[in-house]
């Protein structure tokens, strides 16, 4: 038995050590990770409450890709809107890149707003 502990005891240290980042794909002013991360918006009507819009789009306006946003609820209090992710990174700037945010109730815009990514 303690001859078949050592090996498999070699094995999972050797798959758990983990690969230095490349350097020439982080540049040194910024902070590489492998953490998703994306942009979120919230809509609250006057009183605070979540509103679930009938349909929502959201246009890269440099390059006018446009998408639709799903409505994301985590009950209770927090439900949002994704306005970009992890997946937009290679079209928005260092500088900013500014997103247009609409959304439709019964086929009425009722909701129009910028956002600036960067």
């Amino acid at each position: 038995m303690k001859q078949m502990l050592i090996p498999l005891l070699f094995i999972i240290i050797l798959y758990s050590c983990s690969e230095e980042p490349d350097p020439h794909n982080c540049p040194t002013d910024i902070v590489c990770t492998k953490i998703f991360a994306m942009v979120t918006t919230q809509v609250k009507d006057q009183a605070g409450s979540n509103v679930e819009l009938d349909s929502a789009l959201v246009t890269n306006m440099s390059t006018d890709k446009t998408r639709h946003s799903e409505y994301h609820d985590l009950g209770g209090t927090y439900s949002y809107y994704v306005i970009a992710t992890d997946s937009d990174k290679d079209e928005i700037a260092f500088e900013g890149t500014t997103f247009l945010f609409e959304g439709w109730i019964k086929g009425q815009q009722v909701l129009e707003t910028t956002f600036v990514v960067g």
